[in-house]
């Protein structure tokens, strides 16, 4: 029986996480996997069932961190008219540290995971950033007896999109923590504004 050295895990997860990264989930290579590991494919398989386990055991945890990242973000920012902007730069500069550290993975899940089990992982995250700025904007209006007078449904899933294709984005420019910090704050009290700017009559 062979021993699993856990460093060794930490070598072939480095390697998987450069070859998701270049090529996503459905063209990776096990093979240039293993070689960028120097090991053998066969000795892959002692670590990991499959290339699916591989993927799942490199962003099952990113996954459920950014979905929870919305409950504890977006959520409150979101009911709260009066969000305070010393507040709003302290929860965006926790939110652009946890991306930046976890960047390759995040866009793995986004733009690379099509053939896995996480396929639809883009589709999901803008549902749940639907249905947290719907409840947001419903718990303003019960608030301040004013209406979200728009065309919500379409407006809501617009301003999630839009969101989601700006993480993407920044994501990919590969800057600075403190870079990726600005441009989040500045999007984000923009997109803020903007919905606010509807209950500011």
């Amino acid at each position: 029986m062979r021993v699993k050295l856990e460093s060794t895990r930490k070598k072939i997860e480095k390697s998987a996480l450069e070859e998701f990264y270049q090529f996503g989930f459905k063209n990776a290579s096990m093979r240039v996997i293993a070689k960028n590991a120097d090991m053998t494919v066969g000795n892959l398989y002692c670590y990991f069932e499959n290339k699916e386990d591989m993927f799942r055991s490199l962003v099952e945890n990113v996954r459920k961190e950014i979905l929870d990242l919305v409950n504890k973000i977006a959520e409150p920012i979101l009911s709260d008219l009066g969000f305070p902007e010393d507040k709003l730069r302290e929860v965006i500069s926790f939110a652009a540290d946890y991306i930046y550290k976890r960047k390759k993975e995040l866009i793995i899940l986004f733009q690379g995971a099509k053939g896995s089990i996480y396929g639809d992982f883009k589709n999901k995250f803008t549902d749940k950033l639907s249905q947290t700025l719907k409840k947001g904007i419903e718990q303003i209006e019960k608030s301040t007896s004013q209406k979200f007078d728009v065309q919500k449904e379409f407006v809501i899933e617009l301003l999630s999109e839009t969101y989601i294709t700006m993480i993407i984005e920044i994501l990919k420019k590969n800057k600075s923590k403190d870079w990726i910090e600005k441009v989040m704050f500045d999007i984000i009290r923009l997109l803020h504004k903007g919905v606010m700017s509807f209950f500011d009559k």
